[in-house]
This record gives structure tokens, sequence and C-alpha cells, in this order.
């Protein structure tokens, strides 16, 4: 028999079928985007997509909806794939008075970011994989119990931090969140880099 051409978009839609001992099911921990996402979060999402294409059972997990900056927490993306948020969450859960304190105050700005990552722990459901794609995410990951850690990190989060502590940087500028977020990195998770410059920095911190 002669043999059939195929075009690369044809070969993309016939990826083959996860094999029935290698089923997993798994939760990616995202923060909410815009409409116009940056390449981390669109990598990710697309991951959640092709991954369950291939037949795993996919979540996505995000924090609540008074965070979203539009109706959904990711707009444009056209899938199925249910999103799991802890909807009895509100603004006053979060202590915003901490915030913009003359002199500055550090340590409740921490506080502040503490309570932030603790929203998204109650809507991660049980999964295999708990995927976390940011580095906030990697303790309410660990600390939920609702399945394997993994950090899969699009870069390496703490070069995001300003190089000082001016009020203009925002959380940003605090050195102690920047200090939590280095200290992620050292959390007994399963770590996933993708590049070697990525995995050169994991070894390196």
């Amino acid at each position: 028999k002669g043999s059939e051409a195929h075009t690369p978009a044809e070969m993309r839609a016939q990826a083959p079928a996860v094999h029935p001992n290698r089923h997993l099911s798994m939760t990616f921990m995202l923060g909410p985007t815009a409409r116009i996402r940056t390449g981390g979060a669109a990598c990710m999402l697309e991951y959640a997509r092709r991954f369950k294409a291939r037949g795993h059972e996919v979540s996505l997990t995000t924090w609540p909806k008074f965070l979203w900056l539009e109706e959904e927490p990711f707009p444009g993306f056209d899938s199925d794939i249910p999103v799991h948020y802890d909807s009895t969450a509100r603004r006053e859960s979060l202590p915003y008075h901490f915030l913009n304190k003359t002199p500055r105050d550090y340590l409740a700005e921490l506080r502040f970011f503490l309570a932030y990552m603790h929203l998204v722990t109650p809507a991660i459901p049980q999964a295999d994989l708990i995927i976390a794609a940011n580095w906030e995410g990697i303790i309410p990951a660990w600390q939920s119990g609702k399945g394997k850690p993994v950090h899969f990190p699009q870069h390496y989060d703490e070069v995001f931090f300003a190089q000082d502590s001016q009020p203009s940087a925002g959380l940003q500028g605090n050195p102690l969140i920047k200090m939590l977020c280095r200290n992620t990195f050292q959390m007994p998770v399963y770590r996933i880099a993708n590049s070697t410059w990525l995995s050169g920095e994991f070894r390196r911190r």
C-alpha cells in the first residue's frame, strides 16, 4: 500500500492516546490572566490543552473571582477544561490594610502576600499531580495534600523582583517576599525545567 502524506496540523491532531496504564489526573495552578497573556501563562494553558487531548484528566486551579481581570479567569482560552476556584472568597478575605503604610511595613506586606497565596488552597482538587506554574503556587500545592506537588516554571521567578525596595515596585520590591520566592525553590517538590538554562539555575541556586 502507498503511504499517506500528513500535514503538521494533521499530525498534531492525531496525537496518540495515552496508554491505559499511564492515565493521570492533574491540575495546573495558574493565576488569572489578561486576554493578552505572558508567554509563560500561554505555554501552561497549551500544556493543559495537550495533556487533555492525550486522554489525561486535566483541570485548572486559580485564585478567586474577585481577582480576575475579566469575567473569565483566562479570557479567550477556548477549552472545556474545568476551572477550580474558591467561590466563597471575597475581597474582604485579603488584609488590604497591611499595604501602603508609612513608614513601609515589610512584615505586614508579607502577611498580606501569605494570605493571598492561601486563597488558592481550598480550590485545589484531588489529583495525581498538582502542578504549580509559578512560585506562589508551590506552598499551596505542597501543603494541600491533594496529590504529588510539581513545580513547572517557565522562568526563574526571582528575576522579576526589583533590585531595590522603592514603593513604586510594589510587592515585587519587598525583600522578604523575594526571600520567600527564593526559598520555595528549596521545597521538597518535583521540579521540571523547560530549558538547559533554567535547569542550570535550579542547580546553582
